[in-house]
């Protein structure tokens, strides 16, 4: 770097530092150098040290001397005091201490006369028996370590006269003490870097004792800089300069960002990418300088390393909490939010962006978002960064089917929850700050909930005022159930990002309450463990249907059985195990998947099979169910969103027909004409629908027969096969 551009950024330096005690705020300014530059502009400078013959201090630091009919100044932390006359200025240099009384001063004062040039060595020597001292510990504020071996700064703020500053060492066991003479009448601010200092400030009021236990806290906060946060440093192009105000408050969707934080700007790099041009360490109680640096056009002309002439910042901020950037926005109070050569700005408001992350897992989950999305609230915009994993989203009312050919054109609302299926698990990210409005309203019968809460929330907390009215609340493709009525309780804690199934029996509104700082008023409820059964696993699906099977239900179940529900094709749609029969079971079934070629749960309206696997004796009996009339769901069919109980059970050791072994289809990929066959006379029933559940074609046969579905669309159809005893259904794939 050279020379000519090392003092321009002293100039701007100075140029802040000067310039702050008016729209800035306060810097505490310390001359820690003994030598000072000669006179300029026609004034000359008289300079001098003030010593001590008491054997604690070497110098009065912080005495105030008085240049007759000029301002004043005070002496510095080395002893040295230093003013700037006009040329041919005529007067006297005399200390001026609080109490006259306490000091001998040798000489009293200096008298000048038509001073010419700079004078030197104008010493004073002080003689007194009035000294006090402070002492005290600094320590760690999470760990108690004590602060050790550290040069700590005592600084005295501007507005009690001119600045300076008292430096000391700590021991090794973080104690520090310093002496000082009477009189001193302003607070002193202890700054070490990179340490924030609490309390921040101690004020002496006409100090005239000594003082112990003065002790302090810090939080150290140097954490290492991420990569992307690092910045070249140009040469050819003169910098612009911001300050960020300790009024600027930066802050993340109303929460202050933490010390040590960073904050940057960043500009458009040739690759299309965000790249930082300069940044600062948040400090809380002062104010934080950022050079941003300008494109070195002439070294580099086809590589960009900086901002462009007129480009605007790009604030971002760094959250060592979360370990992520945030996308921020500025205000200022002086200059302009972009860049200029040598451009001077001051920031007045700094207001981050949320990010949250939101975990989804593989297969069929609920997910909701606790930010109010910011820009475009476009679903396929939203779910853009995992548009490969997806495979469908669903609301209540809307499906965004990328496979299928059915767009996301309608909009993301942080007050809906939704339904949605991943081929593989993600991260989603949703940039904005949570909604205001943390009130739900339900409607009698089934709703799907976002969780406006961005910590674990206990179910019985938020649903606490409708809980009269809450019927079940259930995961989205899983097996957690709160069903109060049931005593069924597997479902305890809500979690952010999630959605869930709620039925409430009549018109409800509920709350969310906050959460103390971020902070999870509960433990999310732990995964439950895969039970091997002696079935495959179901498929869980985003379609379930919920049954409770009642405490001492029947003797046949046992601690260790398993029930399960299956399909007319013996497909295994939902199982649980028996771990007391003394308390109540659900299981849940899972209805078959439309975004699959194969049946892997039950149709709407298809009759459930029951089994029990006695884990004992290793038999597989059959479940003959009688349903309490009491709920809707008493036929024994399956219904999304179903809920059916069981009152009495009958088991028989005769397997389930097997209809599968009696009629067959085929070719299944077909390209439109299809073979049906019975080993039978039996007569059956062929009905064909769509995935909307619409019948396309009923037709009866025996024996054999072929149907020509030629005209039919290619896609996902529904074969339902019956004769007088059961169905049987299957999916066919039209090519």
């Amino acid at each position: 770097m050279n020379q000519k551009f090392v003092l321009y950024l002293n100039f701007l330096l100075i140029f802040f530092i000067s310039f702050n005690s008016g729209v800035f705020g306060q810097f505490s300014s310390t001359e820690n150098s003994k030598e000072d530059p000669e006179a300029i502009d026609g004034n000359v400078k008289i300079e001098g040290y003030v010593y001590i013959t008491n054997p604690e201090l070497q110098y009065f630091t912080g005495l105030t001397m008085n240049f007759e009919g000029l301002e004043d100044v005070v002496v510095n932390t080395y002893g040295k005091y230093y003013k700037y006359v006009p040329q041919g200025w005529s007067g006297n240099v005399s200390p001026n201490p609080c109490d006259p009384d306490k000091f001998v001063f040798d000489p009293p004062q200096y008298t000048y006369v038509d001073v010419q040039a700079t004078t030197r060595n104008q010493n004073f020597d002080v003689t007194t028996d009035t000294i006090y001292s402070i002492s005290g510990t600094i320590t760690d504020s999470l760990t108690g370590a004590p602060l050790a071996n550290t040069e700590v700064t005592f600084d005295i703020p501007a507005e009690f006269g001119p600045p300076f500053s008292i430096e000391v060492n700590t021991n090794a066991q973080g104690e520090y003490s310093f002496y000082q003479l009477p009189c001193l009448d302003a607070p002193l601010n202890p700054r070490v870097e990179f340490h924030y200092i609490t309390p921040f400030s101690r004020t002496y009021n006409n100090w005239q004792q000594s003082y112990i236990n003065h002790d302090y806290k810090f939080i150290y906060y140097e954490k290492p800089i991420p990569p992307e946060w690092e910045y070249t440093i140009t040469a050819q192009s003169n910098p612009a300069v911001i300050s960020i105000t300790a009024g600027s408050n930066p802050r993340v969707c109303g929460v202050p960002i933490e010390l040590g934080d960073l904050i940057g700007v960043f500009y458009t790099g040739n690759d299309g990418e965000l790249h930082c041009g300069g940044f600062g360490r948040w400090q809380d109680e002062s104010n934080v300088g950022v050079i941003a640096y300008g494109d070195d056009t002439q070294a580099t002309p086809n590589f960009k390393e900086g901002f462009s002439y007129n480009e605007y910042f790009k604030w971002k901020f760094h959250s060592y909490a979360i370990q992520d950037d945030l996308m921020a926005e500025a205000e200022m109070i002086l200059g302009y939010n972009r860049w200029a050569p040598i451009g001077l700005s001051v920031t007045s408001d700094l207001e981050g962006m949320g990010k949250e992350h939101i975990v989804v897992p593989a297969g069929w989950s609920g997910i909701s978002s606790v930010a109010d999305p910011e820009g475009s609230k476009i679903v396929s915009n939203i779910l853009s960064p995992i548009i490969n994993e997806l495979i469908i989203l669903q609301s209540k009312n809307e499906v965004y089917w990328p496979g299928g050919g059915v767009p996301g054109d309608w909009n993301w609302s942080d007050e809906t929850g939704y339904k949605i299926k991943l081929t593989s698990p993600v991260v989603l990210p949703i940039y904005g700050c949570p909604g205001t409005d943390k009130t739900l309203s339900l409607t009698t019968g089934w709703n799907i909930i976002p969780v406006l809460s961005p910590c674990n929330m206990l179910l019985s907390d938020v649903l606490a005022p409708i809980m009269s009215r809450i019927i079940v609340v259930k995961e989205i493709g899983g097996n957690r159930i709160f069903w109060p009525d049931m005593n069924i309780t597997t479902l305890q804690v809500l979690q952010p990002g999630k959605a869930y199934y709620v039925a409430v029996s009549q018109n409800s509104t509920f709350t969310f309450p906050a959460c103390d700082a971020l902070k999870s008023n509960a433990d999310p409820t732990p995964e439950i463990t895969p039970v091997a059964s002696p079935w495959q696993d179901p498929h869980k699906t985003g379609t379930a249907h919920i049954l409770a099977f009642p405490a001492g239900l029947s003797d046949a179940l046992s601690t260790g059985d398993f029930v399960g529900a299956f399909t007319s094709n013996d497909y295994c749609a939902g199982f649980a195990l028996i771990e007391n029969p003394e308390t109540n079971l659900a299981l849940t079934v899972f209805g078959d998947d439309p975004t699959t070629a194969l049946v892997d749960g039950f149709a709407e309206g298809e009759i459930m099979n029951f089994k029990i696997f006695k884990n004992q004796q290793k038999e597989e009996l059959v479940l003959e169910p009688e349903y309490d009339l009491n709920l809707p769901s008493a036929d024994g069919r399956f219904t999304d969103n179903g809920l059916s109980v069981i009152s009495n059970l009958k088991l028989s050791p005769n397997g389930i027909a097997d209809l599968n072994s009696r009629v067959r289809f085929s070719p299944n990929p077909s390209t439109g004409m299809v073979y049906f066959q019975a080993n039978n006379r039996t007569a059956y029933t062929i009905s064909i629908c769509n995935l909307s559940g619409q019948q396309l074609l009923l037709n009866k046969f025996r024996g054999e027969s072929q149907l020509d579905l030629r005209d039919f669309k290619p896609g996902i159809y529904f074969v339902s096969l019956t004769n007088d005893q059961q169905t049987r259904i299957e999916k066919l794939i039209l090519r």
